[in-house]
C-alpha cells in the first residue's frame, strides 16, 4: 500500500505532539511493508528535498512556491502550498491508496477541495483526517479571541477539512464531544483510534525512584494544558494543610 502522509511537523525538524504522531506512524506503517511518504513544508530547502529516513520518504518543500502567499493568509496560503506540492506528485507517480492529514490548521483543505470538485489527479484521493487539536478548540481553551482575524477563518478551514474526510480519526470520544458543541456534526462518521507509541525495550520491571513528598508536573504552560486548573486545585489543598511540594516543568 502506498500512504502518503500531510504534516505541519516531523521530527528532527520538529517536536510537538503532531511531530511525534506522525514519526510513529510512518514507521509503524513502513515496517508493515507499505511505501510511506510524509509531506512536510520547510523553509530552509530552496524546492523540494526528498529523503529516506528509517525507511520513510521524507519530502521536505518550499511552502512558497504559487506566491499565493501575495493574495492569501498564512494558513490558507500553506493549505494551498500542500495541494500544489501534492498534485506534482500525483502527476508523477498517480494517487496513493491513501492520504493521510492533520485537521490541524487546515492544512488538507484546499486538497480536500479539489478531490470533492472533481479536479483531474484528485478526485481518487481517499482522504482520511487525524484529529489531534484544532486550533477552533485550543484558542478557546487558551482564552485567544476566537472570532478574531485570521484565527476565525483557519478555524472554519479546520471544521470544512474535517467534515470533507473520507474518513475522521479521533483519538478519544471526548474530543468528538468537544468539537460537536462547536461545529455541525451532519453526516460526519468519526473512528476511534488510538495514538501509536512504539518503546524501544518495553516497559520497566520496576518503578523508577523518586522523592517522596515531591509532584513533578511536566508539560506546556499553557491554560490549554490544565496549569491554572492544576495551581487551582493545589491551592486549596495547601490552604487545608497538605504540605507536599509541586514542582512545574515547562
Amino acid at each position: 500500500m502506498r500512504y502518503w502522509i500531510l504534516t505541519t511537523e516531523y521530527p528532527p525538524f520538529y517536536g510537538g505532539g503532531i511531530s511525534t504522531y506522525c514519526k510513529f506512524t510512518a514507521e509503524m506503517l513502513s515496517s508493515k511493508g507499505h511505501q510511506v511518504s510524509v509531506f512536510v513544508p520547510d523553509y530552509t530547502v530552496s524546492d523540494i528535498s526528498d529523503e529516506i529516513i528509517n525507511g520513510v520518504r521524507i519530502i521536505r518543500f518550499l511552502p512558497q512556491k504559487t506566491k499565493a502567499n501575495q493574495f492569501l493568509g498564512y494558513s490558507a496560503q500553506l493549505s494551498y502550498e500542500f495541494a500544489e506540492v501534492v498534485k506534482r506528485y500525483l502527476a508523477q507517480e498517480g494517487a496513493p491508496n491513501v492520504l493521510e492529514s492533520q485537521e490541524y490548521g487546515g492544512i488538507a483543505y484546499y486538497v480536500q477541495q479539489f478531490k470533492w470538485l472533481g479536479y483531474p489527479l484528485f478526485r481518487e484521493l481517499n482522504i482520511v483526517i487525524t484529529c489531534h487539536a484544532p486550533g477552533f478548540i485550543c484558542l478557546e481553551y487558551n482564552q485567544v479571541p476566537i472570532y478574531q482575524f485570521p484565527e476565525y477563518w483557519t478555524g472554519q478551514m479546520e471544521k470544512a477539512s474535517m467534515a470533507s474526510a473520507d474518513l475522521l480519526i479521533a483519538p478519544s470520544r471526548y474530543f468528538v464531544s468537544e468539537a460537536k458543541k462547536r461545529m455541525p456534526w451532519g453526516n460526519i462518521q468519526e473512528v476511534y483510534l488510538a495514538n501509536p507509541m512504539q518503546l524501544e525495550d518495553g516497559f520497566p520491571e520496576e518503578a523508577p525512584d523518586f522523592i517522596p513528598q515531591q509532584i513533578v508536573c511536566f508539560g506546556k504552560l499553557a491554560p490549554l494544558k490544565g496549569t491554572f486548573e492544576l495551581l487551582r486545585y493545589f491551592e486549596k489543598l495547601w490552604n487545608e494543610g497538605y504540605t507536599n511540594q509541586l514542582s512545574i516543568e515547562g
